[in-house]
C-alpha cells in the first residue's frame, strides 16, 4: 500500500519531526518506507530519515506492506498532514 502526502511544516522533515515519525513507524509491526525526490529509506530509522534532508513543500510517498498497513499509512499521514504538531 502507498500514500503520498506533502510536507508542509516550515522547516521539513527536522530532527523532532523525523522522531515523531519514528515512533510512530515503530508502533506498528509492519515495514514502512519513506520515498522522496528519488531516494527511499526507512520509517523506522532516524538516521535514514535524517538523510533524506526532506525540506518544506516535499512530496512523501509513504509505503507499507503487510498486516497493519492501513492503519499504519493512515497514522502517518495525519502526522504529516498536522505538520508534526507545529504551527507553521
Amino acid at each position: 500500500m502507498t500514500d503520498k502526502i506533502r510536507v508542509n511544516n516550515k522547516h521539513g522533515v527536522h530532527l523532532r519531526a523525523a522522531a515523531q515519525l519514528v515512533r510512530v513507524a515503530n508502533s506498528f509491526p509492519t515495514p514502512i518506507l519513506v520515498k522522496c525526490g528519488g531516494r527511499a529509506a526507512s520509517a523506522k530509522s532516524l538516521l535514514s530519515l535524517m538523510e533524506l534532508a526532506i525540506p518544506q513543500g516535499a512530496e512523501l510517498e509513504l509505503e507499507a506492506q503487510g498486516d497493519g498497513a492501513e492503519p499504519a499509512l493512515l497514522a502517518l499521514h495525519q502526522l504529516v498532514e498536522s505538520r508534526f504538531g507545529e504551527p507553521e
